[in-house]
This record gives structure tokens, C-alpha cells and sequence, in this order.
């Protein structure tokens, strides 16, 4: 819950401090900002402190070793490559359609989660809710692709 709060507010922080929107955000004039592997880096550094608070709250066992592989993978795929690709995809967007072709298929990254952690960390089998939302997930993607007003042009 926190991290579905944590993301979208790190990554406007990132748009504002590169594009100087924001009087509250500084406008960093670096090329450090055009790369999309420094602002995963930045977002994650910047959510930590926001992070520890439950964690210190709530002070959890330690997890065991299928736990830690299985997160690590989790974390690598989809918090470091599915995010700076997707980073990287946004701030190349020209306009607000490529911005929402780009934001609209990051939901395609549940199907991936959902996989991963019933093969890897040993998750519950999907439920028929869980496979019926995959499928409209899928199914709008893939509408999307053959329907948006760019394929339908050429």
C-alpha cells in the first residue's frame, strides 16, 4: 500500500525536479536526470527513510532464504528493469497519448508479479477472480495495441 503511494509521488518528484514544474521542487540541471537507471536509484533512496518507519514499527521476523531468492528476483525484475524501462518510455514520450500508452501498460506488470510469485516464492494458486482479472488485463492490452489511433493510421 504504501509503495502504490510511494511510486507515482517519487516519480512526479523526479518529473518536476527534472523539468523545473514545481516552485517547491528544485530544478536539477544535471544529465544525471536524463538517465532513467539514476532516477530509479534517486526514487528508492528518497522512499527508504518513508519505508523504515513501518518496518520499525512492525519489526518482522527475518525472512528465510526462498523468501530473500524470491524477493531479490521480484525486486530485479520488476523494481529495477520493468522500472527503467518504464522510466525511460515516459520522459521519451513527445505527448500526453504516448505518456498514457506507456502508463496503461505498466498494468501489464500484475500478470508478471502474480507469476513470480507463485513459481518462485511458492504463492497460492490464482483464484478465478485473480485469472478473469489477468485475462481483462491482458485482453486490454492487446486491444490497445491493435485498436490505439497510431496502428490504425498506417
Amino acid at each position: 500500500m504504501i509503495a502504490a503511494i510511494c511510486y507515482p509521488f517519487g516519480n512526479s518528484l523526479c518529473g518536476f525536479a527534472k523539468n523545473g514544474d514545481h516552485p517547491s521542487v528544485p530544478h536539477i540541471k544535471n544529465t544525471v536526470m536524463d538517465n532513467a537507471l539514476c532516477r530509479v536509484w534517486m526514487m528508492t533512496a528518497g522512499a527508504l527513510p518513508i519505508l523504515l518507519i513501518p518496518w520499525l514499527i512492525v519489526q518482522p521476523y527475518s525472512p528465510n532464504t526462498e523468501q530473500l531468492f524470491g524477493t531479490a528476483c521480484l525486486a530485479i525484475t520488476g523494481g529495477i528493469i520493468a522500472t527503467t524501462i518504464f522510466l525511460y518510455a515516459r520522459y521519451s514520450a513527445e505527448n500526453s497519448f504516448e505518456i498514457v500508452a506507456v502508463d496503461s501498460t505498466q498494468a501489464f506488470q500484475v500478470p508478471f508479479a502474480l507469476l513470480i510469485g507463485y513459481f518462485l516464492i511458492g504463492g497460492s494458486t490464482p483464484s478465478i477472480i485473480e485469472i478473469v482479472e489477468l485475462v481483462f488485463v491482458t485482453v486490454g492490452i492487446t486491444c490497445y495495441l491493435f485498436f490505439n489511433p497510431i496502428n490504425s493510421k498506417s
